[in-house]
């Protein structure tokens, strides 16, 4: 019965830990070298990188630590391990395939976006489907949640509104600030 538990158990990290894989080949190999910009703290991270150079996965991380530090203090520590674990192994994850895949895997930029999104959606919902959560939106989500009655799902919504039109914003002045150097 025991030993049942701990093989469930460790099947669940398994499994999230393949969705994160997922997920952070979508960034790393579709996302990032087109610079196509996605929502959430991920969202955050690329447009960082694309401002700075900064690997995505220290903003990622960076961000998620301060929001975790404190949803364990609003929300207490039924907030979860399996969060904990899932932004620790997803920033790793994203700071080492950034290094190991430089180059797009499709040159095309509208097929990368598609097939990224794509992958991500689908690494995300196995992360979700074994109770995971990879922090950043969903933290904020769940803390307004608990003080103002206002659905999860409608926060994030609006949380990824906010970043992906940041990303236009910055991207445009990026691509603007190339241009005057180039001249």
């Amino acid at each position: 019965m025991v030993m049942n538990k701990i093989l469930d158990s460790i099947k669940t990290y398994v499994v999230i830990a393949f969705g994160l894989l997922i997920n952070s080949i979508a960034w790393t190999g579709f996302l990032l070298p087109h610079q196509i910009s996605g929502s959430g703290v991920s969202g955050i991270g690329a447009i960082v990188f694309y401002a700075t150079g900064i690997p995505m996965g220290y903003t990622y991380l960076a961000i998620n630590v301060i929001l975790i530090l404190i949803a364990l203090k609003i929300l207490g520590a039924r907030f979860g391990i399996k969060t904990i674990y899932a932004v620790l192994l997803s920033a790793i994850m994203l700071t080492v395939l950034q290094r190991l895949i430089p180059e797009p895997v499709v040159k095309e930029k509208f097929m990368s976006a598609i097939l990224g999104g794509m992958l991500c959606g689908a690494g995300l919902g196995i992360v979700f489907t074994q109770g995971g959560s990879t922090g950043g939106t969903d933290i904020i989500a769940l803390i307004i949640n608990k003080y103002r009655n206002i659905s999860p799902g409608r926060i994030i919504l609006m949380c990824d509104v906010f970043i992906i039109s940041s990303s236009y914003v910055v991207l445009t002045n990026l691509e603007s600030a190339q241009r005057i150097e180039t001249m």
